[in-house]
């Protein structure tokens, strides 16, 4: 109990020097860059155009590994083809709108600008899961017990098969946070 009464007053120091600290801060420019797209200026074409392409490659990844866990028989990999396809192509049609969508950095975009490409990145995304669910409600039917339980597992931890969701959030890293 001695220990905590010398330890408390550590503890409110630092908490209130930490909330001085904070209440000293400027508040952030709307129009400002993010500090790692600011230092890393012409990198970030580059960076961008990686990230687009691999995306991509995580996807082809993604499926090959699904084929091989599930162990499909031969009435099954036509169906997996398939839905292989339909996913890796729409997959590829994401990579070419994502390397057309190159970022202007002397322009930030602004708000409207922001919402219109969510909104085109979201018509996308339902377009290419329509354009798949044929092909996946087929296989998903020819599989079994064991190999849905697979599949299901996989397709809620790998964020989605080929939806183009997560471009942004699976990892992808900015310049500076990148090694070597």
């Amino acid at each position: 109990m001695l220990q905590m009464r010398k330890f408390l007053p550590a503890v409110a120091l630092g908490v209130l020097c930490a909330t001085s600290v904070l209440a000293q801060s400027a508040p952030p420019d709307q129009n400002r860059m993010h500090d790692w797209m600011a230092a890393h200026k012409g990198d970030m074409a580059a960076w961008h155009a990686r990230m687009c392409t691999e995306h991509y490659a995580r996807r082809v990844g993604m499926i090959a590994y699904l084929g091989a866990k599930l162990d499909l028989n031969d009435s099954q990999r036509p169906l997996f083809e398939s839905w292989k396809s339909s996913v890796l192509g729409s997959a590829k049609d994401g990579e070419s709108a994502c390397l057309a969508h190159a970022p202007d950095m002397a322009h930030p975009p602004t708000l409207m600008d922001r919402e219109a490409r969510m909104h085109a990145m979201l018509e996308a995304r339902l377009a290419a899961m329509d354009a798949q669910k044929p092909a996946l409600e087929a296989l998903y039917q020819s599989l079994t017990p064991e190999q849905r339980m697979a599949l299901d597992h996989i397709g809620h931890h790998g964020g989605g098969m080929g939806d183009g969701h997560g471009w942004h959030h699976d990892g992808q890293q900015g310049p500076a946070e990148q090694k070597g």
